[in-house]
């Protein structure tokens, strides 16, 4: 094996961000990156100094593929834009997203992206604690928003010791959606819905700007 001429950062990063696509976060290391590319592990230490430096670039991809959307007058409405933009890319590389959580403020692309969210809670007239403790919440629940979706296709097959399904009708009639969602697109959509709409409640209930 190799070290592969030309082989840039960028390239890197692609084929870093790929590997953790198809085989998770946990899998990933410089050894198994490079046998990937086909060249040694020390072709990979002239662009990243170790393993941190690495998780910090695949952050910083995912952030730089965010495109911010234009601004409108109506903050809320601006925001709703950019929560949407934030969770399209972080639909795409799930595996990656819980990098955007340790790079946000580490990283130019992910500065941006938290300088024009801030500013719009800061514009909506939230203090600065409230407004930085408001973003944090946004990011970490858009991750998890991303994370939480259910795969397993099928019921629990009995209850627990001492449960009766009749005290729990509602419960039993929604198992199945809950542990099988067929519509993501719906989980999605309704899940970044509750986050708007509770930032609008926050700002409504503080009296800080009129709830749209």
């Amino acid at each position: 094996m190799a070290n592969r001429p030309g082989l840039s950062r960028e390239q890197i990063v692609d084929v870093a961000v790929a590997l953790v696509d198809a085989e998770g976060l946990e899998r990933l290391t410089l050894r198994r990156l490079a046998d990937h590319l086909g060249v040694t592990p020390m072709a990979l230490y002239w662009h990243f100094r170790d393993k941190d430096a690495l998780l910090s670039a695949l952050g910083e991809r995912l952030f730089s593929l965010v495109e911010l959307p234009a601004a409108v007058e109506d903050w809320s409405d601006d925001l709703d834009a950019v929560l949407r933009a934030v969770l399209e890319v972080l639909r795409r590389h799930p595996a990656v997203a819980p990098l955007a959580l340790t790079t946000v403020l580490t990283t130019v692309p992910g500065l941006q992206l938290s300088e024009r969210v801030l500013g719009l809670l800061c514009d909506a007239g939230l203090d600065d604690a409230v407004a930085a403790n408001v973003g944090g919440f946004l990011l970490y629940s858009i991750v998890g928003l991303v994370a939480a979706v259910p795969e397993e296709k099928k019921s629990p097959t009995s209850l627990p010791p001492g449960a009766v399904a009749s005290d729990f009708p509602v419960a039993m009639r929604l198992a199945p959606h809950l542990i099988a969602c067929e519509d993501v697109d719906g989980f999605m959509r309704e899940g970044l819905a509750v986050l708007s709409e509770g930032v609008r409640g926050l700002v409504a209930r503080a009296g800080a700007a009129p709830s749209p």
